[in-house]
């Protein structure tokens, strides 16, 4: 056990995605262990007792550095997650390594986002040239997939800072403590059997397809209900619109629901018939390992983990129909018992690297 503060520094759901579950899981195993662990994060959540709001806009980013002063002493560790490294800001960038050295912190950095490999190119000359600076002054980074890694080395991050990982880990609710809430059970009631998607309402997560392809369902599987839960942590408003019309059509059918605490979440992952992934890109996907370990099939996209999942070609509701019709119907078999095994030794690999890095940083 190490005695030095863990920060853990980021996104606190909701709004939920990837990182900010990431970060929950994390905090929550941590304080299994009894590690000294406090979050200073950015959400809409309500404050706790070791869980603070930050902020990151430039008027209140002295608020935020002030906390990190204020709850820091020498030799402790901040675990950062995607603040600072997704969207850089020159000014912001620096006054934090300032306050790193100041304080004598410890920085661990994890990168989540594939996304940055391409968007990098798109960085003004300035921040091209200070992003690389900025991330070798971190004592560990870890990286969610090699891909990432091969890009922070290219872009001068020494290779013996760098770990690569994913972000499963640990669940640390048993499912018979799982329920849906009253609204959300009586649409599973109803329904027969009911697929489940989670993502934000954007082109990145394929949701006209899924509609269409569900659509096409209805005429083998009239009873069938589709669950979309709607992360608000990227919109666009107009593709939003194009989705909702084609919800429409079977209003009763398909349930839009917001923000599901993480205990309902997996709750309607362990109760569907299916989940569904439609990512354009993953680095890992969480949502999609989180049902199988819930013991629910998945059908995705052939992006980020793959494995024991059935895949279907991005944008292309018919093929997603067939996919979707061989699961339900039996025709494609997988060891779910297997695949929860693999995944659960998985997670608990990925926690022990991040601890073994607490305690040798």
């Amino acid at each position: 056990m190490i005695k030095r503060k863990i920060i853990l520094f980021g996104p606190w759901a909701p709004p939920y995605g990837g990182v900010a579950i990431h970060m929950k899981d994390l905090y929550e195993n941590l304080k299994l262990l009894n590690f000294p662990v406090k979050v200073l994060g950015w959400g809409n959540f309500t404050p706790q007792r070791d869980i603070e709001r930050i902020y990151l806009s430039r008027r209140k980013w002295f608020l935020t550095l002030f906390k990190i002063f204020r709850y820091t002493r020498s030799g402790d560790i901040i675990h950062k997650h995607s603040v600072l490294t997704s969207y850089p800001d020159k000014c912001l960038i620096r006054t934090f390594l300032w306050l790193v050295r100041i304080k004598r912190l410890k920085w661990v950095e994890t990168i989540h986002d594939e996304t940055l490999i391409h968007r990098f190119a798109a960085f003004p000359n300035a921040i091209k040239k200070e992003f690389p600076v900025y991330l070798s002054k971190a004592d560990r980074i870890i990286a969610i997939g090699e891909r990432l890694k091969a890009f922070l080395i290219n872009i001068g991050v020494l290779e013996e800072k760098v770990e690569v990982s994913n972000p499963l880990l640990p669940i640390r609710f048993t499912s018979n403590k799982l329920e849906l809430p009253h609204t959300l059970r009586t649409f599973f009631n109803s329904h027969s059997p009911v697929i489940t998607t989670i993502g934000p309402l954007h082109p990145w997560y394929d949701f006209k397809t899924i509609v269409q392809a569900f659509l096409l369902l209805k005429h083998e599987y009239p009873q069938a209900g589709l669950v979309i839960v709607n992360m608000l942590f990227a919109r666009d408003r107009e593709y939003e619109e194009e989705v909702r019309a084609l919800i429409k059509k079977l209003p009763r059918d398909v349930s839009i629901i917001f923000e599901l605490e993480r205990k309902a979440l997996l709750s309607m992952l362990r109760d569907s018939n299916l989940f569904i992934r439609g990512s354009g890109q993953d680095s890992f996907g969480i949502s999609k390992v989180e049902a199988i370990l819930m013991g629910t099939p998945v059908v995705a996209t052939n992006t980020g983990e793959t494995r024991y999942m059935m895949l279907y070609d991005y944008g292309n509701p018919k093929d997603l129909y067939d996919k979707i019709r061989r699961v339900l119907s039996g025709e494609f078999k997988i060891d779910l018992e297997e695949a929860k095994r693999l995944f659960q030794d998985m997670a608990d690999e990925n926690f022990r690297k991040i601890t073994d890095i607490y305690r040798t940083v």
